[in-house]
């Protein structure tokens, strides 16, 4: 049986969705082409209604919370060094330029992360350009191994996405949910 890592290897839309092992995949009712679903087994992670940038930017809530005092200078100016930041809500990330990143992949040395519309780091499921991807918890996207959801087993190729209706790398077959089938 599938274990947690392979043998053999070493457009968003806001709106809620269902985690891969919660049953077949759902369609979105809105197709704007945005993203963000259901964490498996939790409620919405968030549901903005819109594509446009949120209210409180990451660098507006760490500021709020630290008193003004960490990210910003002052109100409105930029971070003055890029890369990755944390607050109370989780990680995102400035460029170099100052500005934040969102809704945009990150190619890091140790993987490829996903900043999602509210500009933070993604972790768990989340269905991005019609594809589903997992980033663990360290929010690096999942390549080329095998998640457990919900009782049932998910592989994810070497570009990320959750593969379906086919034969894994490692020789098992897998549904058109993604899901391991077992013999």
């Amino acid at each position: 049986t599938p274990g947690t890592t392979a043998p053999g290897t070493g457009d968003s839309t806001d709106v809620s969705m269902e985690a891969p092992g919660s049953g077949t995949l759902p369609q979105p009712d809105d197709v704007r082409g945005e993203m963000v679903l259901e964490a498996p087994g939790a409620e919405p992670l968030q549901d903005t209604g819109s594509s446009s940038a949120p209210a409180e930017t990451p660098a507006e809530a760490s500021q709020a919370a630290d008193g003004g005092k960490a990210e910003m200078t002052a109100p409105g100016e930029p971070v003055r060094s890029g890369g990755w930041k944390q607050n109370e809500i989780g990680w995102y990330y400035v460029k170099e330029d100052g500005s934040y990143a969102f809704s945009q992949w990150l190619n890091q040395s140790d993987g490829a992360y996903w900043i999602d519309a509210a500009g933070y780091m993604a972790k768990g499921w989340r269905k991005i350009g019609g594809e589903w991807y997992y980033f663990r918890s360290s929010g690096v996207m999942a390549v080329n191994r095998w998640e457990e959801d919900g009782g049932k087993w998910f592989y994810l190729g070497s570009d990320g996405k959750i593969m379906k209706d086919t034969v894994t790398p490692d020789g098992y077959r897998v549904g058109s949910d993604g899901a391991w089938i077992v013999p």
